[in-house]
């Protein structure tokens, strides 16, 4: 173009028109490229002195600070004490080699065998996942079994024996044995993670004593376990504060962004509902909490353009929480969430009587009845009193399954398949109260006897008994 711009010439001047139309269509199609790139509001508004781009580079300056750094030796630096020195010292050596030898690493190819080496790869089990990960129940498991053990050091305040609780936080070190690529592995207690908890009849010396000798520091009453509060006190709000403070500080990230409604939908779903799932679990969290939880929740969804929190809301949180069907977008409402998720863990814990965690339960709260007739009890922890909440739900849809019905008592029990009838209504005589289920089947025929209506049960409830399958075994 430059060359054919000040020519004379009219074949000149044609060849510096068809570039002209050239450029200028690259360059159409270069800034179209851009336009389909760049964010929503970036275009118009990121290059001029606008609440939005004020608003962008405050969060980007906030992301990108750096306050200060851990030494080697453990301790924190700060500009103000030479973290400057420290980061160019870090880099400096990271950055610098050493003279290998690369007569070193090629004997180390030879002295490979590839055929022993694809054999002890192809040797390898295909698990499902990582091999130092436990399935979920164990955490649950250990995290109940502490919690029931701190209650139990917290009301230990009567008798001489005082009572101490360490908790262990382990890790793994491995040591090279003399032949090559196999290694012994062992697990150590970490002191310094570890925490000691006393009942209150401990006498103060022998706490001292204690933890002058292990060298482990005593734990705070605000302090958790696995994620998890240790003590459970009375003022239930500020110990669950934490869940809330997680919430809004994720959504407090989001502030300034600008999305869809398909967007807010995906994080509120995915990302806000997901926080408190863990503590709900164990714990049943405070109804103001819950409250909270989704009238924060609901202000995200119905906040206005360029985040201004007086958006129109149209619709209540419970409406929003309906099926998609009659009108809603299937949010969860927290304390039914809670309820469910209680539920859940009572359900893990009938179903496994073997466990350690039930066989506690049982010995603490129920050492002769059965899991499902249980009551809250004397002193109960919270994670107990959580349970029992979640097991009420279990009871109004809990069927007895029946096998040889020797443990099954035919009053009081609920053992009948329907949904409105599960329990036998009849009137019961002194006499037959403590009847089982067993001596209502024929133990050779396998099948049901014969039983007339007017002697215990009704027409409906024979009805429903005849139709329970029996095993042949």
């Amino acid at each position: 173009m430059y060359k054919f711009r000040d020519c004379n010439n009219p074949e000149h001047a044609q060849l510096y028109t068809a570039a002209k139309d050239a450029y200028l269509q690259i360059s159409k199609q270069e800034d179209m490229y851009w336009r389909q790139r760049v964010k929503k509001h970036w275009l118009h508004d990121g290059n001029l002195n606008t609440r939005y781009f004020h608003n962008m580079a405050s969060v980007r300056r906030r992301k990108n600070l750096l306050v200060q750094l851990k030494h080697n030796d453990g301790k924190w630096v700060g500009w103000d004490n030479g973290l400057k020195n420290l980061t160019i010292t870090f880099y400096t050596n990271l950055f610098s080699s050493n003279q290998g030898s690369m007569h070193e690493i090629l004997e180390m190819d030879r002295m490979q065998n590839h055929g022993q080496s694809n054999e002890k790869v192809y040797e390898c089990s295909n698990y499902g996942g990582p091999k130092c990960l436990h399935p979920w129940k164990i955490y649950s498991d250990n995290a109940m079994i502490s919690l029931e053990t701190m209650h139990y050091l917290k009301l230990k305040t009567q008798r001489k024996k005082g009572y101490v609780a360490l908790r262990q936080h382990l890790f793994h070190t491995y040591f090279l044995r003399t032949t090559p690529c196999t290694f012994l592995r062992q697990r150590l207690v970490n002191l310094q993670k570890s925490d000691l908890y006393f009942s209150q009849n401990t006498l103060k010396d022998i706490k001292i004593a204690i933890k002058h000798a292990l060298g482990v520091k005593e734990i705070a009453t605000s302090s958790k376990y696995l994620g998890l509060p240790s003590i459970v006190g009375r003022k239930k709000k500020d110990i669950f504060q934490y869940v809330l403070d997680k919430v809004w500080k994720k959504m407090q990230r989001w502030k300034q962004k600008y999305f869809f409604r398909a967007g807010k939908e995906i994080l509120l779903k995915t990302v806000v509902q997901a926080i408190p799932n863990y503590v709900m679990m164990l714990f049943l969290v405070p109804t103001r909490t819950c409250d909270s939880i989704e009238k924060a929740m609901n202000g995200f969804w119905w906040r206005g353009k360029g985040g201004d929190p007086r958006g129109m809301r149209c619709m209540a949180w419970k409406g929003l929480c309906k099926r998609k069907e009659d009108g809603g977008l299937v949010f969860r409402e927290v304390q039914d969430f809670n309820l469910a998720m209680l539920a859940k863990t009572a359900w893990s814990l009938l179903t496994r009587p073997e466990a350690l965690v039930s066989r506690i339960y049982k010995a603490r709260y129920f050492p002769t009845g059965d899991f499902l007739s249980v009551t809250v009890g004397n002193n109960p922890s919270y994670v107990w009193r959580s349970l029992c909440v979640g097991l009420q739900v279990l009871q109004g849809g809990c069927v007895r399954r029946i096998g040889d019905g020797r443990t099954i008592k035919i009053f009081h029990t609920p053992w009948l398949p329907s949904d409105q009838l599960q329990v036998i209504q009849s009137v019961s005589n002194n006499g037959i109260e403590e009847m089982v289920v067993s001596e209502l089947i024929c133990e050779e025929t396998r099948t049901w006897r014969e039983v007339k209506p007017e002697t215990i049960f009704n027409a409906q409830e024979i009805e429903l008994i005849q139709k329970i399958p029996l095993s042949s075994t």
